[in-house]
């Protein structure tokens, strides 16, 4: 383990925030108890991580948000499952400075071009998108992972959730599958206190943890020069790998 300011320390090549991490909690997940059975929901920060999760436990409650902390595990498949969500990285951008302002577990960025610079850097939570990215793509032909990306889930929700549905061995009813549609909502989850985790220390009384959830916000606050900076990057840093991003709504 290595310090690399009063933010962040570095486990096992991985940036943790010292205010919510320790070494050893780290050291114990090593020991953490996984059954085959289980399902991994994969992301790098603000890519759809509580969405995700409200969506796998509403279809493992039938749609019934009033049965997700008390109902137990349907038996499924005999192997571990994952699904990776991604989401467009200017828009990650954005949602995470935003973040690192309202919550008072993080340090209050600079200013919007020095987070970004940072990002670009890999010098920030969980370290570089790139290689988060690269490494868990190389996996989606696997029989146990499921590739998704967050906009695909803007576009169209139902027809996601049938493919999750699919890769988990779940099958709802169309009345069912409305009622998880309907828990799903963006505007739903801000007003859950399940999902939008209003519980969390925050540094004024402004804002809220789930903040917008839109496809190309980003627009809003990228100049045209760190734009064109930005796909430069990405363009090298992706050029041999064949995903193809929603970067907005049009």
């Amino acid at each position: 383990m290595s310090t690399i300011n009063n933010q962040y320390f570095q486990y096992e090549g991985c940036n943790f925030v010292s205010t919510i991490y320790t070494k050893e909690h780290l050291e114990q997940l090593q020991h953490f108890e996984i059954k085959d059975t289980d399902v991994f929901i994969v992301t790098y920060p603000k890519s759809g991580t509580v969405w995700m999760q409200q969506i796998i436990s509403l279809i493992y409650s039938d749609g019934d948000p009033a049965a997700v902390q008390s109902k137990p595990a349907m038996e499924r498949v005999p192997w571990i499952e994952i699904i990776y969500v991604a989401r467009n990285p200017k828009d990650i951008v954005v949602s995470s400075y935003f973040f690192h302002q309202h919550l008072a577990l993080y340090e209050s960025p600079k200013d919007f071009p020095d987070f970004l610079e940072k990002f670009l850097d890999g010098r920030v939570e969980f370290s570089c998108w790139f290689d988060h990215i690269r490494e868990w793509y190389a996996h989606k032909d696997e029989f146990n992972f499921l590739f998704m990306t967050y906009e695909e889930m803007k576009k169209d929700l139902r027809a996601s959730l049938q493919k999750i549905c699919n890769f988990v061995g779940r099958q709802l009813s169309d009345e069912k599958l409305d009622s998880v549609i309907e828990h799903c909502k963006f505007n739903t989850m801000k007003m859950n206190p399940m999902a939008n985790y209003e519980g969390i220390p925050k540094k004024s009384g402004e804002g809220t943890f789930l903040r917008k959830g839109t496809i190309g916000d980003w627009k809003n606050h990228f100049t045209v020069a760190q734009s064109e900076m930005f796909d430069r990057i990405f363009q090298e840093r992706m050029k041999d790998v064949p995903l193809e991003f929603i970067w907005d709504n049009e």
